[in-house]
């Protein structure tokens, strides 16, 4: 699987829906199970932390999309793109002896890191929910943009 998706407050929806349905033809289930569910959530969070946290220059705002209005997700209007671009991989690592799957997906951003506050306020929990969904989150900035790298085994 592979997705690009713009700097918009839509691409985490996005994501999901793409994941979801990946998994869903992966594992041959409807609803999915909560792993998969949780996965598809660490997902969504490290998109919208790419997005919200990545791209904060003011300059980087796309000033072509006339803005509907404000965005619950990011703050900046609905139909405002920040340049850039967030870059979703999806793929089943290895087949076990125990029939797991071992599904890994990375989020890939071209924007800059920037390390959690020491108080984050009524933020900042995104890192620590990742952690909790899924069995493995390793996290590699860059000066060119940051990679989350999301592992979780699948019973289906």
């Amino acid at each position: 699987m592979h997705l690009e998706l713009p700097v918009h407050a839509s691409a985490p929806a996005q994501a999901r829906r793409e994941v979801a349905s990946w998994l869903q033809q992966l594992c041959g289930l409807l609803p999915l199970c909560e792993v998969a569910e949780g996965l598809i959530f660490a997902m969504s969070e490290a998109v919208t932390n790419s997005i919200d946290h990545a791209f904060v220059e003011a300059d980087t705002i796309r000033p072509d999309v006339q803005p509907p209005g404000p965005s619950a997700t990011t703050g900046q209007a609905c139909g405002q793109e920040r340049l850039g671009l967030v870059i979703l991989d999806g793929w089943v690592a290895k087949a076990s002896a125990s029939a797991k799957r071992h599904v890994v997906l990375t989020v890939v951003d071209d924007g800059r890191w920037r390390p959690p506050p020491t108080d984050p306020g009524n933020r900042g929990r995104g890192l620590a929910m990742m952690k909790g969904f899924v069995d493995q989150v390793d996290i590699d900035p860059k000066p060119e943009g940051t990679v989350v790298r999301l592992q979780q085994a699948l019973e289906c």
